[in-house]
C-alpha cells in the first residue's frame, strides 16, 4: 500500500477517503467527455476491460435525392473548394456549378454552405 500512496503524492492526487473518490471521478468524466469530443458520432463500449469505440456507419444520401453530378459536386462544396475550383475539375462551367448548388441547396432545404456541411456531418458524409 506504500507504494501506492507514494505514487499518489508523486502523481499529485489523494490516494484515500472521499477525496480519492471525487479525483477518480473528475478525471474519468474529463477522460469522457474528450473521447465525446474526439468522437462525436461514435458509441464506446468496455470490452475485456478496455474502452473499444465504434465509429458510427456512414451514410449515403438517399438514392434519387441528388443526381449523381449533384453528388459529386456536394462532394466538393462541403469540403471546402470555391465554386472556380468545383468547375475546373468538373470540366463544367462556373454558371453550371452555381446551378448546380442552387438546386443542391432547395433539395436539401438549406440556403448556405455551412448548412450543406452540417447536413453532410449528420449523414456522416465527411
Amino acid at each position: 500500500m506504500e507504494s501506492v500512496d507514494a505514487y499518489g503524492q508523486m502523481m499529485g492526487f489523494p490516494v484515500v477517503g472521499p477525496r480519492f473518490v471525487a479525483h477518480l471521478k473528475t478525471w474519468l468524466s474529463t477522460i469522457a467527455d474528450e473521447t465525446d469530443q474526439a468522437f462525436p458520432n461514435a458509441r464506446v463500449t468496455i470490452e475485456r476491460g478496455e474502452p473499444v469505440i465504434h465509429k458510427a456507419p456512414r451514410r449515403k444520401l438517399p438514392t434519387g435525392l441528388l443526381s449523381p453530378q449533384e453528388r459529386r459536386v456536394f462532394h466538393l462544396l462541403i469540403a471546402g473548394r470555391t465554386y472556380a475550383e468545383i468547375a475546373q475539375e468538373l470540366i463544367v462551367s462556373l454558371n453550371t456549378v452555381k446551378t448546380q448548388v442552387s438546386s443542391i441547396y432547395y433539395k436539401l432545404g438549406v440556403s448556405r454552405r455551412a448548412e450543406a456541411t452540417a447536413i453532410s456531418q449528420h449523414l456522416h458524409l465527411l
